[in-house]
């Protein structure tokens, strides 16, 4: 007698569900990860610019040069700003995916307890029929020394 979750097929779907949304969540960190080095990055460019127009300032810079210095300094703040969204937003999606990925372990771990629990019912029926079976045959084999 074969072992047959009733819900084997709605587990498959869950753990295919599950594998799904850890992708998603996986694709979701990388992404993350991305911008926020890229974050970090422009952050050290722009400390390092600051640094160098200190020393420049220092050493004796025309208004031209300080002008431009400056340009390019606003500029790397514009891109550290749309950084900053786009790391909030992409922090955003990627603790969303964790909480569905969260949610879908949950219900995949429900049904495999429910399996567990199934199994060992099918376990202690087996055992129940198995004993049923060896009373009848002590039974028949009383009966059968008994008539000789």
């Amino acid at each position: 007698m074969k072992f047959n979750y009733k819900f084997e097929k709605i587990l498959n779907l869950k753990a295919q569900e599950k594998d799904s949304v850890l992708k998603q969540y996986e694709e979701a960190k990388s992404i993350f990860e991305n911008v926020a080095n890229k974050l970090y990055e422009y952050l050290l460019k722009k400390e390092e610019l600051i640094n160098t127009q200190e020393n420049l300032l220092l050493d004796g810079l025309t208004i031209y040069e300080i002008k431009q210095q400056q340009l390019y300094i606003q500029n790397i703040e514009k891109l550290i700003s749309d950084f900053q969204t786009r790391v909030i937003e992409a922090r955003h999606n990627m603790q969303m995916q964790e909480q569905i990925l969260i949610e879908k372990n949950i219900e995949v771990k429900k049904y495999e307890i429910m399996k567990d629990k199934s199994f060992v019912s099918y376990l202690e029926q087996i055992k129940l029929l198995e004993n049923t079976q060896m009373d009848e045959i002590s039974i028949q084999q009383h009966l059968n020394k008994a008539n000789r």
